[in-house]
């Protein structure tokens, strides 16, 4: 069934931002997989760009930090050799606090 044009503009948001949780929950699952994996193989690490990271993670709470007041500015950040789920979690734990 194509709802095409009957859709809101809230409801088009709404869908949005499913697709975009439903991609970092896959992310996520992908993570604690590879994560439960450490003592077979290492991680796969590699150049990450922080600044990257962090604008994911506050659009992801972009909903939360807009019902709490909150607001983030984020600078040029550096690339750095890491886990890119870790740093994620690492960022999105950060931010996330209330």
């Amino acid at each position: 069934m194509e709802l095409g044009d009957d859709l809101t503009d809230e409801s088009v948001d709404m869908l949005d931002c499913i697709d975009v949780s439903a991609c970092r929950m896959h992310e996520l699952i992908g993570g604690i997989l590879e994560f439960a994996q450490l003592d077979a193989a290492p991680p796969a690490m590699s150049n990450i760009c922080l600044t990257e990271v962090v604008h994911g993670v506050v659009a992801e709470l972009s909903d939360d930090m807009k019902a709490g007041g909150a607001t983030v500015t984020v600078g040029d950040l550096p690339t750095v050799y890491g886990h890119p789920a870790l740093l994620h979690n690492i960022f999105h734990n950060i931010l996330g606090t209330q």
